[in-house]
């Protein structure tokens, strides 16, 4: 059997054999045979096996595309999954027409246009046994934003202890914004909100600070720009409009006032002179005693902390007064309310009670009283008697007592009904232009020796 041996080649050592036939036209037989024979005289075995393959499957699509936005600028990817009898081939499809190049499972545009917006994305899958279409993906192209850039440029100028508000204002880039300092800093007592760009607070010092603010989109990209802001002291002004007049030999004091600007203020003449005698300090106060009557007129200026300055034109009159003119080897002596009787009784040291300064008289003094109300109480041993005169002078050397503004000096006898003012223990005293009240009586007793005189007399 070795001559009718079938040669299936070098791929089996068997023999396979599949016969199909129809059986009436009804049914598919498939009938397999496997022989085997051994064949007297050959030199061995001969076998053989053949397998029949299934039919191939169409392909179906498991993953479909789905929509993509992207900012113009940006690509954007397509992916699709099927299934079937390998191997399978794409081919990507925009708005219905192929697209060159486009035969993977997944396709990525190039840099998209405004023009992209809306286009139909699409692939057909294929094998020998079919093909597919998928369903379209919609491609959105949003426009690219503007460069990021801060608008603001410039800040407004804010004022020392006054509540200040300004905005931060920026463009392009993608919403929302980040805002903050990342160089310098704001002035004393502001604050930079991160959300808003907006700068609060109330200033607690006066300079102009330079800073660096930088904003920072949702895309990371930031913008930056360098601003400043000066705040300043509220206008430095002098409020003295004014001053009170002097007169001479009578100490005076007066002080100059300021608002606005920055602490400490530092006062000087800017022109003219002070009444002789008055001297301006460096924090405004006005003093000294006036030595000439007259008007003097001068500018002052004030200069602050930040070196600004304001000036205010004033004047000082200064009146005569009463000439302190004691005869012989006389001194003056001062009485004022505000004295003390341990005082030298000087112009600047001046007693407080008429009656101190009657104990120390002596012949062609003076004793001026300055403006104000004496009712010291009756002296011991004299009845109801304010003020007893027990130290006179001479006929040539009297002693006076004299009010420095006539009706100025009042001696009140505070409605004692037997209260005199005055008891004249001694001659040559000259009583001037002093008021009395609150006395049933004359408030003085005019002493019939010597030469006395009387002034302004007022009962009860």
């Amino acid at each position: 059997m070795c001559g009718n041996q079938i040669d299936l080649g070098n791929r089996s050592k068997g023999l396979f054999h599949a016969i199909w036939g129809m059986l009436r036209g009804s049914s598919l037989l498939l009938i397999v045979a496997l022989f085997s024979a051994a064949v007297s005289g050959c030199a061995g075995l001969v076998a053989g096996t053949s397998t029949l393959n299934s039919a191939p499957v169409a392909p179906t699509i498991t993953t479909q595309p789905v929509n993509q936005t992207v900012t113009a600028g940006q690509t954007a990817t397509f992916t699709v999954v099927a299934n079937g009898t390998t191997p399978m081939t794409y081919q990507w499809k925009k708005n219905g027409m192929a697209i060159s190049g486009a035969t993977s499972s997944s396709y990525t545009t190039p840099a998209t246009t405004s023009s992209d917006n809306g286009s139909q994305f699409t692939v057909v899958v294929s094998n020998v046994a079919g093909n597919v279409t998928s369903s379209a993906a919609t491609l959105t192209v949003n426009s690219s934003p503007q460069p990021l850039h801060i608008t603001t440029n410039s800040l407004p100028g804010g004022q020392l202890l006054t509540p200040y508000s300004a905005n931060l204002q920026a463009t392009g880039g993608s919403l929302p914004y980040n805002w903050s300092v990342i160089g310098g800093q704001l002035p004393n007592g502001l604050g930079l909100s991160p959300a808003n760009g907006t700068i609060t607070g109330t200033p607690t010092s006066a300079r102009t600070l330079t800073f660096t603010i930088q904003v920072k989109d949702s895309s990371g990209d930031t913008a930056s720009a360098s601003l400043s802001i000066s705040i300043t002291a509220a206008t430095l002004a002098i409020s003295t409009t004014g001053l009170p007049g002097g007169t001479v030999t009578v100490p005076y004091s007066a002080q100059l006032n300021a608002t606005g600007g920055i602490a400490p203020y530092t006062w000087a003449l800017a022109t003219g002179a002070l009444p002789a005698g008055l001297t301006l300090s460096s924090s405004g106060a006005i003093s000294g005693t006036p030595t000439t009557a007259g008007t003097s007129s001068f500018t002052v200026q004030v200069t602050d902390a930040s070196l600004l300055t304001a000036q205010q034109n004033l004047s000082i009159s200064t009146a005569a007064g009463t000439a302190c003119a004691p005869t012989g080897s006389g001194v003056c002596y001062y009485v004022s309310p505000t004295g003390s009787d341990s005082n030298s009784g000087t112009s600047t040291a001046p007693f407080l009670t008429i009656q101190h300064a009657a104990n120390v008289v002596n012949p062609g003094d003076m004793v001026i009283v300055r403006d104000g109300t004496y009712n010291n109480a009756a002296v011991s041993g004299v009845g109801s008697k304010l003020i007893v005169m027990s130290r006179g002078g001479t006929a040539a050397n009297h002693v006076v007592f004299i009010a420095e503004h006539k009706w100025g000096a009042k001696i009140d006898g505070l409605n004692n009904t037997s209260a005199t003012g005055w008891a004249f223990a001694a001659n040559y005293i000259d009583v001037r232009d002093f008021e009395c009240e609150g006395f049933s009586d004359s408030c003085m007793d005019n002493y019939s020796g010597g030469s006395s005189s009387g002034g302004s007399s007022s009962g009860g």
